[in-house]
């Protein structure tokens, strides 16, 4: 069964169905990692993250009108 399929299953449900499933779904996920999720690099998230729109910054000063601040004192 498709990803797609199963959802519109699930949608043939009450909200209170829908919410119970969902409930034990993550509760069985959990179960599987034993409570803990799985490591999943944030670091090269958010690497890949900053590099693309590293450009952005570069070249569109409205993005960055605050770094004009970076070097002052505002700890008063």
């Amino acid at each position: 069964m498709t990803k797609k399929e199963v959802l519109n299953e699930i949608n043939k449900f009450s909200f209170e169905e829908r919410l119970s499933l969902l409930e034990s779904a993550l509760h069985n996920l959990l179960e599987d990692y034993n409570g803990k999720l799985p490591d999943r690099s944030n670091n090269d998230l958010l690497k890949k993250g900053a590099e693309a729109l590293l450009k952005d910054y570069e070249y569109n000063s409205e993005l960055t009108p605050f770094t004009a601040l970076d070097h002052e004192d505002f700890h008063a």
